[in-house]
């Protein structure tokens, strides 16, 4: 996702989310809102897997900035990932 101008200070960038591993929010699948559906994993399996326990889970050490997270955020049909 490219950047957008800061509208009071049209030089510095504006993001939307965290753009550096580990930085800004975590990424967070809620386990009593996930189904197991398996969409997340299918999307984006760079960041996402079905664990043992059925459930979706973010990978440790994955790149939360792929643009991949924020189509599997937008496709949960049970909004359970968020940052």
């Amino acid at each position: 996702m490219a950047p957008r101008a800061n509208v009071d200070q049209p030089d510095i960038p504006c993001y939307s989310h965290a753009t550096k591993k580990g930085g800004g929010m975590a990424l967070k699948v809620d386990q009593d809102l996930c189904t197991g559906c398996g969409l997340c994993a299918q999307i984006c399996p760079e960041v996402f897997e079905i664990g043992d326990d059925g459930y979706s889970h973010v990978l440790k050490g994955a790149d939360e900035t792929l643009p991949c997270v924020d189509e599997a955020i937008d496709q949960c049909p049970v909004g359970a990932i968020s940052r």
